[in-house]
């Protein structure tokens, strides 16, 4: 007892150390690196923008993604190219941080409304699997994609998760067999594929955002979720092909004939699923129709001078108003405050962090953009438009495993577009082919939140089995991004 608590004390010095350690190095870099020599052709304040940018990444690998996004703030404002008020106010008052806030506040409802929950099972409970291992297996993986849609990454691994393993006990499966291990991976893969399928989604809003600022157009939102939904989906079925016939695992137990789904197939939408999956789709077709249709069409302009913010804004104004009796209780469909206490306010100061310094790294000032664009141009313009893409996306798949890939794609995109558009590439193509590459960060724990979820849970999966699968699946999409969505996208756009 008494050397338990002695190996607890000595492993709580360890990690206090090694957190203080990295606050260390976190702030040296944030506040030290500036007063090193300038690099090429960047300033003074160049070099205070880049140690910022490391400083704040590191506490985003190794400490939180909390207090290192309000440092980065605090320190744009140091800097002298803004105050800190302003810095606040630049993190606070950019369009992908509102939209942010509000794509939120939509998904919290959705998940709320038990849409999402509903949908998810509807895939799983399928009467085309009874019998049918591999269908049945896609049926599971379809759960994922879907639910991604509708909430988060990580919100859809773990709802799908739970149905999962509901059928793995009624089997009688264990992590040591195969096919749980596979699947229970698929399942992040999916998840990752269908979470950047939609322009309301995160990823999508700040591919979409920076695509618009940095080349000046207005993306189709339609012709951009039929591309991803048709190409993210076939990245789910080519995993599930991969792993039917390289890894071929025993599935003996899911051919019993066993409908474990009949009740469930059976159940009806509720009111509050019913109503939530009414706000979907009206939200999406408000979304779609001002990009497809004559402005001189009634409903049209409005609905395009409100974009994302406003859409949603109407929405909720709209679902707080209207009231229903629940439980026999008379109450609002929404309740605002409930909704905001449901807001990931995390992923908003992550975003809303990037914002000053974006603006930083960006500015004529720092000198960065100009030296990179200078630097890469030429290599771009001797490397011709397709080997440009072909490389941007391996390089931008790899740095997305080392650092938080919604930071990567705000600050790579409005880097990278305006390259692009020099050499002759279309801004939607450019945006294509650099989508999955840097929305697919699993090859390690840290990678990303979904990454942390898989690797983690040792009760159904193991390390190795993790380890193998990861790199499998990202030499897949790697392979699927190089020979389907980029000369598809080239067709298309």
């Amino acid at each position: 007892m008494f050397f338990r608590k002695d190996e607890e004390g000595t492993n709580m010095t360890s990690n206090r150390i090694k957190y203080y350690f990295n606050v260390a190095i976190c702030l040296a870099l944030t506040f030290g690196f500036g007063y090193l020599p300038p690099i090429g052709g960047m300033t003074a304040l160049g070099m205070k923008a880049i140690g910022i940018f490391f400083g704040v990444l590191w506490g985003w690998i190794f400490i939180d993604l909390g207090w290192p996004s309000l440092l980065g703030i605090f320190a744009v404002g140091m800097t002298g190219y803004m105050t800190v008020a302003q810095s606040f106010a630049t993190a606070f008052s950019d369009s992908q941080t509102l939209q942010m806030i509000l794509v939120l506040a939509l998904v919290a409802y959705l998940e709320e409304s038990g849409c999402s929950t509903y949908l998810a099972r509807w895939f799983v409970s399928r009467k085309i699997g009874v019998g049918r291992p591999w269908i049945f297996s896609l049926l599971i993986l379809s759960c994922g994609f879907v639910a991604s849609m509708f909430t988060f990454g990580t919100a859809a691994i773990i709802l799908t998760w739970a149905i999962f393993t509901e059928i793995c006990h009624t089997l009688q499966m264990t992590k040591e067999d195969a096919w749980t291990r596979i699947i229970l991976f698929g399942v992040v893969v999916a998840a990752l594929s269908g979470a950047i399928c939609l322009p309301y989604q995160v990823m999508s809003v700040v591919f979409i955002g920076g695509v618009e600022s940095s080349a000046g157009i207005t993306v189709d939102t339609a012709a951009f979720s039929l591309f991803r939904i048709l190409t993210g989906y076939g990245l789910v079925v080519l995993y599930m092909l991969a792993a039917r016939f390289i890894f071929n695992p025993d599935v003996s137990k899911l051919m019993t004939g066993k409908d474990l789904f009949e009740e469930m197939r059976n159940q009806k939408m509720n009111h509050s699923e019913k109503t939530g999956l009414i706000v979907f789709i009206l939200f999406l077709a408000m979304m779609i129709l001002p990009n497809n249709f004559p402005a001189s069409w009634p409903l049209i302009a409005p609905l395009k001078s409100l974009g994302l913010v406003g859409i949603v804004l109407l929405l909720v104004i709209i679902l707080s108003i209207l009231h229903v009796t629940q439980n026999g209780e008379d109450k609002s469909i929404v309740d605002f405050t409930t909704l905001m206490r449901k807001i990931n306010w995390t992923i908003v100061m992550l975003l809303g962090g990037v914002a000053p310094m974006s603006a930083l790294l960006e500015s004529e000032e720092a000198g960065i953009f100009t030296m990179v664009t200078n630097m890469i141009t030429p290599m771009a313009e001797s490397m011709g438009s397709l080997m440009f893409m072909l490389v941007l996306s391996l390089v931008l798949g790899i740095l997305t495993q080392l650092t938080h890939n919604l930071v990567l794609a705000r600050i790579a995109i409005p880097l990278v577009v305006p390259i692009g558009i020099a050499i002759g590439i279309d801004p939607m193509l450019m945006m294509m082919s650099v989508c999955l590459p840097t929305q697919f960060a699993v090859l390690t724990p840290g990678a990303s939140a979904n990454a942390a979820l898989v690797w983690g849970n040792t009760t159904w999966t193991n390390t190795k089995s993790v380890a193998k699968l990861a790199f499998l699946a990202f030499v897949l999409m790697m392979l699927y991004n190089t020979i389907v969505i980029l000369p598809l996208a080239q067709i298309v756009f």
